[in-house]
């Protein structure tokens, strides 16, 4: 599909058409548009500030709320503790070359995703294999990015 030039020139009132008549379309049209962008970003800009508000005042019941199920379960975790000892925890199957070091990371990396109530064990520690002579950070880098939302 071309611009077909022809076609303007045969326009009558284009021929016939002043400068100063073009420059003042051109300049209502632009006043027009940046108006518009400037009501969108005003409007935008507004809701931001409202939902921020919005936020804000329901932070506080939030955090009480948080405060007292903490309260609850710390003192459901005194009870429990004061009742029954723990038993002993299995120490995981750790294949050789891997240091106490890093079981100790991945043991702690696993407890930070913890939300305190559910508890998780480590069972074994393996090394894994190259899949398709890529690294298993570099797959799940490619997995997460190629994933469908």
């Amino acid at each position: 599909m071309s611009f077909n030039y022809e076609l303007i020139r045969n326009i009558d009132w284009f021929k016939y058409m002043s400068l100063s008549d073009a420059g003042s379309k051109i300049i209502v049209g632009f006043t027009v548009v940046f108006i518009g962008l400037i009501l969108l970003v005003t409007f935008f800009s507004i809701m931001g500030l409202i939902f921020k508000a919005v936020s804000k005042s329901s932070a506080p019941k939030e955090e009480k709320k948080k405060a007292k199920a903490d309260k609850k379960n710390s003192e459901k975790k005194e009870t429990v503790a004061e009742k029954k000892e723990e038993p002993a925890i299995p120490l995981p199957v750790v294949e050789d070359g891997i240091s106490d070091e890093i079981v100790a990371v991945i043991a702690a990396a696993i407890a930070s995703m913890s939300d305190g109530e559910t508890r998780y064990a480590v069972r074994s520690i393996k090394k894994t294999r190259n899949v398709g002579g890529r690294p298993v950070w570099a797959m799940a880098g490619i997995r997460e990015n190629t994933s469908s939302f």
